[in-house]
């Protein structure tokens, strides 16, 4: 097993700048599952290396507040004081958002002075009720936090996508790993009998069984049930040694194919690090020449083949979502 993603050893703490979007990542995965107390130490460690740094700042109100979801107390006022003193002209997003929804919750003092007890809103230390208007996701960047890893021995352990596409209101989203670890703690064969995808195991697993696990009933609301292009012209291939039957499908959650990497890997910020992995993973287009082969993308990112029924490769699903 690999080692989790969240143990904080010697070599993180000799981090440098170039190590601080991954624990970023990281600790914003800890505050989605309530993780408060090693979100904090991972956005003090990187303070100690640069004291100035934004996202961290943010990060330590961002565990103060509890997901900026409770607006007045001692420290929520003394890391708003730190952020207005270190980073003045911040643009951040949800910061902004957090301070415009603050104004209406609470009265406040000047944060160097701190709040008088008397004068506290009667909202305090309460979560707003805003259920109605919350998505059952949480998007950083590229990044979707969304779901839950049902194959892995940890409990609600949440699920990282990367941005792959978006359109206006809706995003094609793959999965990068979760927040305790690596994706290969759910490795299955892609069938027993051929290549198609369209009638394969893989795609009964993550229709159903994956599928049934890994989300609740609002998250279900917003996976796009998809037509899945599954022609030649989506292999990559112009022409098959065999007869290539595989039709289109309609699924909620589906491999990628090979053209779907192509396009992924020239999309935005997309990087050639978000493929590479400790393990091999599936994709949906058969191979030219063989029934019994389909592709996959190697521990090094690379483009290949293999047997349909290995057991020894992971499922990396990718889906439609309403943003």
């Amino acid at each position: 097993m690999p080692k989790s993603m969240f143990d904080l050893d010697d070599d993180l703490i000799e981090t440098n700048k170039k190590d601080y979007l991954d624990l970023l990542k990281k600790a914003r995965a800890l505050c989605i599952r309530g993780q408060y107390d090693r979100a904090l130490e991972i956005y003090n460690q990187i303070l100690d290396e640069d004291y100035e740094n934004e996202d961290a700042l943010i990060g330590i109100l961002r565990v103060h507040s509890e997901d900026f979801q409770i607006f007045d107390s001692k420290e929520i006022n003394n890391d708003i004081h730190a952020i207005e003193k270190m980073c003045p002209d911040t643009s951040n997003e949800e910061y902004l958002d957090y301070l415009s929804r603050r104004k209406k919750n609470v009265k406040t003092e000047d944060p160097k002075k701190g709040t008088d007890s008397k004068e506290k809103s009667k909202t305090s230390n309460k979560k707003t009720d805003i259920t109605s208007k919350v998505k059952p996701y949480e998007r950083e960047g590229q990044y979707i936090y969304f779901g839950r890893f049902p194959y892995t021995k940890y409990e609600d352990s949440t699920i990282v996508w990367k941005i792959i596409k978006e359109e206006k209101d809706k995003a094609l989203i793959l999965a990068v790993e979760h927040s305790m670890g690596y994706l290969d703690d759910c490795m299955r064969r892609f069938d027993i009998k051929s290549n198609r995808y369209d009638k394969s195991f893989i795609r009964s697993f993550l229709n159903e069984e994956f599928y049934n696990k890994a989300f609740n009933e609002e998250e279900k609301e917003i996976i796009i049930e998809t037509i899945i292009d599954n022609s030649i012209a989506s292999t990559g291939y112009d022409s098959f040694d065999y007869d290539y039957k595989c039709v289109n499908t309609k699924d909620k959650l589906f491999l990628p194919s090979y053209k779907e990497i192509e396009s992924m890997l020239d999309y935005g910020d997309i990087d050639d690090e978000d493929f590479k992995s400790n393990f091999y993973w599936w994709l949906r287009t058969p191979d030219e020449s063989f029934e019994d082969l389909v592709s996959c993308i190697n521990d090094l990112g690379e483009y290949g083949t293999i047997d349909i029924d290995d057991l020894g490769v992971a499922v990396r699903p990718a889906c439609w979502i309403k943003l």
